[in-house]
């Protein structure tokens, strides 16, 4: 089985090459080198520099070579390895944009001739494009390479007929919103900047993205151009990248079979054991025999009257589909709310300002209670209606015309979410995790919000069976790179009292889930973690993985070296990696145990059973609780 990773060939070193021309003011004779090169050129008070791999190399105009003085250093990768880094990136971007490859930020380089009309709107061209990072495997250095697409308007911006959102520069790679394209006159919007009308509207085109493409309605082209064609990318990357066969052996990573782990995950049901999620209506809930009480809210009579064929179907037959779910699940009986005065089942809510009528009642209810709630049209926020409703409710919007023909499986996820909103029930267990019951596991995220200048930290903390002990988010924090490690330490602390209030003891592993890198002093953090004297692990988790291939690898794991891993989870879509890191670890369990846990957690909660959790379940819920102000309630299943 083949990586799509290339081994760097040449010496672990930079090559700093300088250059005087008294002639030329330095810093315009820079310029002007690194705009005919393709590569930056560096200037002092009267010294030019280029710094490159250490490879044979001449500048552009062959002429300009006379410019070069004997002084130049060679810069070992031990000696500063962010150097070599770089440099090789930019020799890298040197190459493609030599070989009619336009850059995007990013380490993308799209295609300038490899590309086709989309056949639902060929005003938009699909490129084939590679991006590009590099990767330090015990100690040697490789080359990343995936194939993916862009989606670009055929004509320049002023030119074209259709029009999206954001523009994209082929000479700088960035990318901008778009205000205007009047009277010849194209205009960006540069944030802080302002609004500035563009000097050369002909490098400007449209880039579409997949919100986009279902506004357009070519969304399902690109999924299919991704499951048709990706495959081809693949295998044309050592016949288009022939140009980087100076510096990269062009033959794909071999990976021998004791590099690929794999973690069987079975789920524990109440009635049998089985490896697909989906047997939960086979084999019942793990736990259960709950009552389930339900209470509809309609926005108007003229609403309850268009879908009460559909609701007498659903929620008066018997032998429904929802009915069967009810009990294949285990639920002991199912109550449908009544209105005290009228003993009518249906409630009502206001559309506009989605106040409800009977608040009082709902609020003085007790045990776990369904909000079904039909909606007359798709909301693009639904805060307002989350924060109008009682927070003892558990709620479930569903659009109108979904519930005219809803399908048998949603149906069957709406009954499997309930459960899982309830805290008396408990679908599975895994089984790999059974005996995890005195470890826990905290996720964290610190997102930025860059045109604000804000940053955002969500914390949470997660046993072995999925149940959330503890959740927190900290909004507006100054712009920070790196977390307030006093915050960390303040939640740290609120989690383990959560922790021992409901068990009486404390843990006796943690694992902290980070998402994305440790920037952090990593002493202190050890600190912070030896409060109670628990063993711990440090994991980084990276869900922007390049390294991947186009043979199968759901459902594997690569292992890259002893504390660094791959998994693929099993995903209806394109496959993508998750990379999780080991940075410290010293717990009883051996790093492969600490990865198999990980990856368990993926599992630990599914959404439905027709659904897969891309990231460890602690770090998902902080995820969607970063992303989201309260719409993450719809998802998450904690209450307080």
């Amino acid at each position: 089985m083949y990586l799509n990773l290339y081994e760097i060939k040449i010496p672990y070193r930079v090559k700093r090459l300088y250059y005087f021309n008294k002639e030329n003011d330095p810093k315009e004779f820079a310029r002007n080198l690194s705009r005919v090169n393709n590569i930056r050129f560096n200037d002092s008070k009267d010294l030019v520099w280029l710094e490159i791999p250490d490879i044979d190399f001449k500048i552009t105009p062959q002429q300009a070579e006379k410019y070069k003085i004997e002084k130049n250093e060679i810069i070992g990768e031990k000696e500063d390895s962010d150097l070599f880094v770089k440099t090789i990136y930019r020799y890298i971007k040197k190459k493609f944009i030599d070989n009619n490859f336009y850059y995007k930020r990013g380490n993308n380089y799209i295609s300038i001739n490899d590309k086709f009309p989309l056949d639902s709107n060929t005003n938009v061209n699909a490129h084939l494009t590679y991006k590009i990072k590099l990767y330090k495997i015990n100690e040697r250095y490789y080359i990343s390479v995936l194939p993916k697409f862009t989606f670009l308007s055929d004509k320049p911006a002023l030119e074209s007929p259709i029009k999206s959102t954001y523009l994209f520069n082929i000479k700088s790679g960035k990318t901008f919103p778009y205000i205007s394209g009047l009277n010849g006159v194209l205009k960006i919007d540069l944030g802080e900047n302002g609004i500035k009308e563009v000097l050369f509207p002909e490098n400007y085109y449209f880039n579409f993205t997949s919100k986009e493409a279902e506004k357009f309605g070519f969304s399902k082209e690109i999924h299919n151009i991704y499951k048709e064609k990706i495959f081809s990318g693949y295998k044309k990357i050592k016949q288009s990248l022939y140009f980087l066969e100076d510096i990269i052996n062009i033959n794909n990573y071999n990976l021998t079979m004791d590099k690929k782990i794999y973690v069987n995950i079975e789920y524990e049901f109440k009635k049998g054991i089985s490896r697909n999620i989906k047997d939960v209506f086979k084999y019942s809930f793990y736990k259960n025999d709950q009552k389930i009480k339900i209470a509809f809210f309609f926005s108007s009579k003229k609403q309850i009257y268009e879908i009460q064929r559909s609701l007498k179907m659903l929620f008066q037959n018997k032998n429904s589909i929802f009915y069967q779910t009810i009990y294949e699940m285990g639920f002991s009986k199912v109550i449908f709310l009544r209105e005290p005065k009228t003993n009518s089942s249906a409630f009502m809510y206001n559309p506009e300002t989605f106040e409800i009528s009977n608040k009082d009642f709902f609020e003085n209810l007790e045990g776990n209670i369904m909000a079904i709630i039909i909606l007359d049209k798709f909301l693009g926020n639904i805060d307002s209606l989350i924060q109008k409703f009682p927070e003892n409710l558990i709620l479930q919007p569903i659009l109108k015309e979904k519930l005219e023909k809803i399908q048998p499986y949603i149906i069957k996820s709406y009954v499997y979410k309930m459960g899982n909103f309830i805290p008396e029930c408990q679908p599975y267990v895994i089984r790999n995790l059974k005996d995890k019951n005195k470890t826990l596991y905290i996720g964290i995220d610190l997102s930025h919000d860059n045109y604000l200048k804000k940053s955002n930290l969500a914390i949470s903390a997660v046993n072995n069976f999925g149940d959330i002990i503890y959740l927190n988010k900290y909004k507006n924090l100054e712009l920070n790179e790196k977390m307030n490690l006093d915050i960390v330490e303040k939640e740290y602390i609120q989690i383990l009292n959560e922790y021992y209030e409901r068990n009486k003891n404390y843990p006796e592993n943690i694992i902290v889930l980070r998402d994305g890198r440790y920037l952090e002093d990593i002493e202190i953090i050890k600190n912070i973690l030896n409060i109670e004297n628990i063993k711990y692990s440090l994991i980084e988790v990276n869900k922007s993985v390049n390294i991947n291939s186009c043979e199968d690898l759901k459902e594997w794991i690569i292992k890259l070296s002893d504390n660094n891993f791959i998994y693929y989870p099993k995903t209806y879509f394109n496959q993508k990696g998750v990379e999780i890191k080991i940075i410290e670890n010293n717990t009883d369990y051996n790093n492969e145990k600490i990865l198999e846990q990980v990856y368990s957690l993926t599992r630990v909660v599914h959404p439905t059973p027709y659904v897969n959790y891309r990231l460890p379940y602690p770090l998902q819920v902080v995820n969607k609780v970063a992303l989201t102000e309260l719409e993450w309630k719809l998802y998450i299943p904690y209450m307080k």
